[in-house]
């Protein structure tokens, strides 16, 4: 009977699904070396990642991952900074898209001196009126 357990753990074994490895995290002194050397060159041919990998104490696939994710976080950053400028654009837009709104409520409410003069009085009500149009309630 003992030999029927230790056949089907090992056969279990054999067909269980692999684990993920863990997350290694690298030295300060490695991550430094790393970034200066992408700072300098973007990609790394096999002999260069191969001699960067001996250099810093790494197999040549974690310097490969490495430059691999950075070169996207770097595009990640570039996209995500182009996208808020273009928000702010956009707002900036909106914003005077509003104010043009606001001036033309306001000139239709009072037009201009030149082109209806007023008496005294008509000067008091446009006065009035442009103060009643901006009032918050």
């Amino acid at each position: 009977m003992e030999s029927g357990k230790s056949a089907m753990s090992l056969h279990a074994a054999l067909h269980a699904a692999p684990r993920r490895k863990r997350r290694v995290l690298f030295a300060q002194a490695q991550t430094q070396a790393l970034e200066r050397r992408f700072k300098q060159q973007r990609y790394l041919s096999a002999p260069q990642r191969e001699q960067l990998a001996a250099l810093v104490q790494l197999t040549p696939n974690q310097v490969k991952i490495w430059f691999q994710n950075h070169r996207y976080k770097l595009k990640r950053a570039a996209r995500d900074t182009s996208t808020d400028s273009e928000h702010e654009s956009k707002k900036t837009c909106a914003q005077a898209h509003q104010e043009r709104e606001e001036n033309q409520v306001h000139q239709d409410m009072c037009p201009s001196p030149a082109l209806q003069p007023h008496t005294d009085s008509e000067a008091h009500n446009h006065v009035i009126g442009a103060s009643l149009l901006y009032r918050t309630w």
